[in-house]
């Protein structure tokens, strides 16, 4: 019978040890689910922000590539001019002619030949580069628009950086919730067993013969020769009593045993 019932106990403990080791596994995947989800949703929303912000620019750039359009229109289409000069090159040859126009000392001819060669030069200047308000505006209203397009870009990587992130979260916080719900199963299936056990060692216990309580032992009793040494003491300390004498500590505990 005592075998049979430390088998049980040493089946429990291995039982206990069990659900002690799969308590912590459940707890750590728990916390780590937590920790997941929040970086999950926090990526998400990151995703989300930057996906409005993909097409805020997008109205943007499509609402000031109509502006380009119509006022291309409104310019209307440039000749196509082969020149091997560049609007930059030309212009600061234009501003050298001129500086010299105004600084130079020459005669009538020289300078209506110079001035005529300053007015072609703006003039081709006009056809290939582009040197009114409107083609300036024009030029401006681009290069805004290539702006904006770089920032829907940055916006769209983003999107896709903070999308793919989320996506690995998500998939980890999937198989961790599976294998919560299956160490929860065993838990559960560990802790059925560990009662059940429990009741089977206190039931063998209570089936066992109780032991009887051994009796008091009995106080043992004075012999004669002790009673008659006791009440000669008593009556000489009686016989102190009555005439007033000191009585010292072993009078005393000799009375009081009397009584």
């Amino acid at each position: 019978m005592a075998n049979d019932t430390n088998a049980l106990r040493e089946q429990k403990e291995h039982i206990y040890q069990q659900l002690q080791e799969l308590s912590k596994q459940i707890g750590a995947a728990i916390r780590e689910l937590k920790e997941r989800r929040n970086q999950r949703n926090e990526l998400t929303k990151l995703a989300q922000e930057q996906k409005q912000v993909r097409k805020d620019l997008s109205k943007v750039i499509k609402d000031k590539i109509v502006q380009v359009k119509e006022l291309r229109a409104k310019r209307g289409d440039k000749p196509k001019i082969e020149s091997k000069e560049s609007p930059g090159k030309l212009k600061m040859e234009i501003q050298k002619l001129e500086h010299k126009l105004e600084t130079s000392a020459m005669d009538f001819t020289a300078e209506q030949k110079l001035t005529k060669i300053i007015k072609e030069k703006k003039v081709l200047l006009a056809k290939i580069g582009g040197d009114t308000d409107m083609d300036r505006h024009i030029r401006a209203m681009s290069k805004e628009i290539d702006k904006l397009k770089r920032e829907s870009d940055v916006a769209h990587e983003k999107v896709t950086v903070a999308a793919k992130e989320s996506q690995q979260h998500h998939e980890v916080i999937l198989d961790l919730s599976k294998k919560i719900e299956a160490w929860k199963k065993e838990e559960m299936q560990l802790q059925e067993q560990y009662t059940k056990l429990k009741e089977e060692i206190n039931a063998k216990a209570d089936s066992l013969p109780q032991k009887k309580p051994r009796k008091a032992a009995a106080a043992p009793q004075n012999s004669a020769a002790d009673e008659a040494v006791l009440k000669e003491k008593v009556a000489e300390v009686e016989q102190k009593v009555k005439e007033k004498k000191k009585l010292t500590t072993e009078d005393l505990l000799a009375f009081q045993a009397k009584k």
